[in-house]
């Protein structure tokens, strides 16, 4: 709990309930006293107390299932009430539509076919003789690219023997858009939008309602990035780094792997990555620098040395135009167009100029050698205050105006969310 303009306001991964603050729990989690610390991270999830220590459960016609990130709920059933045997967690009423699928799939004689996994595998690479037969960690089959720290293996509703189609017998689920990679995607709102929902602005940091159309059927017509409560939106995708995946503690399993969390400086985190407060911890999220260049705020990314250029193009999903997006060049200091194929690629990818503008403008590069290294701004967003040409120094907020707040590692006064939208006329 802090104190917020005079009154007592809790940590952003907290409720409050009748005068305390209570920790947000995940689906398939213990520890819950009221329903609203499982429906704040997914919504009709319910605190369930019938063993006598209170456990979040998904609601009616949904199933629990484990990622790195945390428990999601799966839908049972389709917006036409069909049975799913393989779905994704989001968008609600319609996460088959971000289930990843190749258009050249070598399991298929080169034609459409999901992008299967096996959930307890950490292996990322595999014999020709094995491409895209699903028992692996999430690689793309039809050039064996490695896409496990972007998307997550989720396992499948219900059991299925795909062997007959080509698949591993140890293929057990669905590369899903883990959460990092689904906060930064772009809305979509279909032909006949109606239905209220929220996305997540990474530019912003805020969630934003927009109308959706949940019948559509159209290519690109549907985003992971659709929520259908602000509560879920804002658990989901501002309770965490602000742009990439953070760095995990390392296990037998992806499944285990949880972040590093309790850093006190950003001396703790590995190069790429600086430490974040995120609600009542601390983690090691990607540098403004690493997103803002070619590692893209993906450290473990092989290609990196091999594409030969500092955008990624990613990768094409079945079913998804390419589109123009916006790469910082630390080179030339600029933000430029590239061509994105649809899926995949890395957090160095924007959908405008302005959004690329806005987010890699706090960072400063020298290029030398072959070799990218950056050098953080003090803000994360926005540029410190200054009087003349001296920056304002602060040891708490009270050296600060209330237009500013100050980053106490710093100790410099930064514009406060509020006052850097409006500054800047927001972003779409």
């Amino acid at each position: 709990m802090f104190c917020n303009g005079g009154l007592c306001s809790c940590l952003t991964t907290y409720i409050a309930a009748e005068g305390y603050c209570y920790q947000k729990i995940d689906p398939g989690q213990p520890g819950c006293v009221y329903n609203e610390q499982c429906a704040s991270v997914w919504p009709d999830a319910f605190c369930d107390t019938s063993a006598g220590v209170g456990t979040c459960r998904c609601g009616e016609n949904k199933v629990e299932r484990a990622t790195r990130d945390g428990h999601v709920c799966l839908d049972v059933l389709d917006a036409n009430h069909n049975t799913l045997a393989i779905t994704c967690p989001l968008p609600e009423g319609a996460g088959y539509t971000s289930a990843l699928s190749d258009p050249k799939h070598p399991r298929q004689n080169d034609g459409p076919g999901p992008v299967l996994c096996n959930t307890d595998s950490t292996n990322t690479n595999q014999a020709e003789e094995n491409t895209g037969d699903g028992n692996s960690a999430c690689l793309f089959p039809s050039n064996g690219q490695y896409i496990a720290d972007q998307y997550d293996c989720v396992e499948f509703v219900s059991s299925l023997d795909l062997t007959s189609s080509g698949y591993s017998e140890k293929a057990n689920g669905i590369c899903c858009p883990n959460r990092a990679f689904t906060c930064v995607q772009p809305t979509a709102t279909g032909p006949n939008p109606t239905e209220p929902r929220w996305w997540y602005n990474s530019i912003t940091g805020m969630c934003q309602q927009f109308l959706w159309d949940p019948s559509a059927s159209g290519p690109g017509e549907h985003s992971p990035n659709n929520f259908r409560t602000v509560e879920h939106c804002e658990s989901f995708c501002r309770d965490t780094c602000s742009r990439g995946a953070p760095e995990y503690v390392h296990r037998s399993s992806f499944l285990e792997q949880t972040p590093i969390s309790g850093c006190a400086q950003t001396s703790a985190c590995s190069h790429n990555f600086e430490c974040k407060s995120v609600g009542s911890t601390q983690w090691c999220c990607p540098s403004v620098a690493s997103v803002c260049g070619p590692v893209g705020g993906r450290p473990l990314d092989p290609s990196v040395n091999t594409r030969g250029a500092v955008y990624h193009a990613g990768v094409e999903k079945q079913g998804t135009a390419t589109s123009t997006r916006f790469f910082y060049d630390p080179q030339s200091g600029k933000c430029s167009p590239f061509t994105y194929l649809g899926a995949g690629g890395n957090y160095n990818n924007f959908l405008s100029r302005i959004d690329c503008e806005l987010y890699c403008a706090r960072c400063k590069f020298r290029f030398s050698d072959m070799k990218y290294t950056g050098d953080l701004v003090q803000c994360d967003r926005g540029n410190p205050l200054r009087i003349g040409d001296v920056t304002q120094s602060c040891a708490s907020n009270n050296d600060c105006p209330s237009s500013h707040e100050c980053k106490m590692d710093q100790a410099v006064c930064c514009p406060r969310m509020r006052f850097t939208i409006v500054l800047f006329g927001g972003s779409t």
